[in-house]
């Protein structure tokens, strides 16, 4: 009996399936549950008593046929409204070894990701045409988002807090190391429960947004070596990172920025895992002085412009992102404008300008990187500025977005100190022949 549900269990999770919502967590989850399985991890069941393997089974089936249940969107909310969730809990804790278990657990857990937010419950709930789906679930892709009040969401949400779920998913995380879909799963349960837009903010204080930021790290760093899960990962970092300002700080506490460095190495030419990574980047720079000291320092700066050479044509989203990061830390100081223009920033940004003329976006970030970079003091900058086509890029920045203020007003900054940058440099000349 042993074998036979285990290898039910198995087999019951193998089946391919994407979990997906607006916030921009994205996995494809068709990675083989037993090819991640620890070596020792069956003979950990060898050492379970004749009592403890029954209540194992048991607890598997239990867990399989709650994943049955919860198909139905009725069923799924008498599920959480009788505590169904903190049930699963209470099997991880009990069973902190068994990864069938934990990955069992990690899927009705990941099904929170249905429930939705609406001022009007009764007219929304169940249609699942008026909202994008979050989860399409293993065993049904029909299954859709649940519309729900505020109130309930909360009260679930910080019922399963109390209960300990960020703990318990905490350990799992950590014991589970090697098993891709639980950490992905499990990381993504923890972002969605923890989030201030979700839980509260009048709750927000019974999490630690560091823990949780270590934790998202710790995963991002166990599998770095598989596109899949580094593009899951991140989607959910940067969906939280863009509206929680605590969790962007907790990142920072956590290295973030060491774990991206070998990601941008890696994977320069995965557009998917670039473009994320950048925006991830874009919104830890704004108006933090001390990310972009140490984006500065850490050497992030090739990336950036080298992002810009290898996805110039195909990734606007790419672009924006890159060049606005280049906005911020030209903002930073002198050096930093020094940086950028030895690394081929003004090379990159004037062949956006000229290579994408009618995106208004991209026009005004690049435009706006290029002017704080013109204001450099440094010679080095002019020289790389009045030899470059800067000019030209400038002007059809100016032709086509004439009615653009900020990007007129940026323009004619950069192309005066251009103007400036040339009478320096010929006065220059003029003295050396005399």
């Amino acid at each position: 009996m042993t074998t036979t549900t285990t290898t039910t269990t198995k087999t019951l999770y193998h089946e391919s399936a994407t979990v997906s919502d607006d916030e921009g967590f994205v996995t494809e989850s068709s990675w083989s549950n037993e090819d991640e399985q620890d070596d020792d991890d069956d003979d950990n069941y060898s050492d379970l008593s004749s009592s403890s393997m029954e209540e194992r089974d048991r607890v598997l089936q239990e867990l399989e046929e709650m994943l049955e249940l919860i198909e139905d969107n009725d069923d799924f909310l008498l599920f959480v409204s009788e505590e169904g969730l903190e049930d699963v809990l209470d099997f991880m804790v009990a069973f902190p070894d068994d990864a069938d278990i934990h990955f069992a657990s990690s899927l009705v857990l990941v099904h929170l990701f249905r429930l939705e937010c609406t001022t009007d419950t009764t007219s929304a709930r169940g249609t699942g045409r008026t909202h994008q789906p979050l989860l399409q679930t293993y065993a049904s892709p029909s299954s859709m988002m649940i519309s729900v009040s505020t109130d309930f969401l909360q009260s679930t949400l910080l019922r399963l807090v109390e209960a300990g779920i960020v703990e318990t998913v905490g350990v799992s995380i950590q014991r589970f190391a090697n098993h891709q879909r639980i950490q992905t799963f499990l990381l993504a349960t923890l972002l969605r429960v923890t989030h201030p837009r979700y839980l509260g903010m009048k709750h927000y204080h019974r999490v630690d947004p560091t823990i949780i930021a270590q934790w998202a790290i710790r995963t991002l760093n166990g599998h770095n070596e598989c596109q899949r899960f580094v593009l899951a990962v991140l989607g959910s970092i940067f969906s939280r990172s863009r509206q929680d300002p605590s969790f962007r700080t907790g990142l920072l506490e956590a290295d973030i920025l060491e774990a991206l460095q070998p990601i941008l190495s890696n994977y320069k030419a995965n557009v998917s895992i670039m473009r994320i990574t950048l925006q991830l980047l874009f919104v830890l720079t704004d108006k933090n002085p001390n990310c972009r000291g140490l984006i500065l320092q850490g050497g992030f700066v090739p990336h950036l412009t080298r992002a810009i050479r290898k996805h110039l044509d195909h990734d606007f989203a790419l672009l924006l992102a890159a060049c606005g990061i280049l906005w911020h830390l030209a903002n930073e100081n002198d050096q930093a404008k020094v940086l950028i223009a030895q690394n081929r920033g003004i090379e990159y940004l004037t062949r956006i300008l000229l290579r994408h003329p009618e995106h208004w976006k991209v026009q005004v970030l690049a435009v706006g990187a290029l002017c704080s970079v013109s204001l450099s003091q440094d010679p080095i900058v002019g020289e790389i500025l009045v030899t470059s086509l800067a000019r030209d890029a400038l002007g059809t920045a100016m032709y086509h977005h004439h009615d653009l203020d900020m990007v007129v007003d940026a323009a004619m900054i950069a192309l005066t100190r251009i103007e400036e940058f040339t009478t320096e440099l010929l006065h220059e000349a003029l003295s050396t022949i005399h």
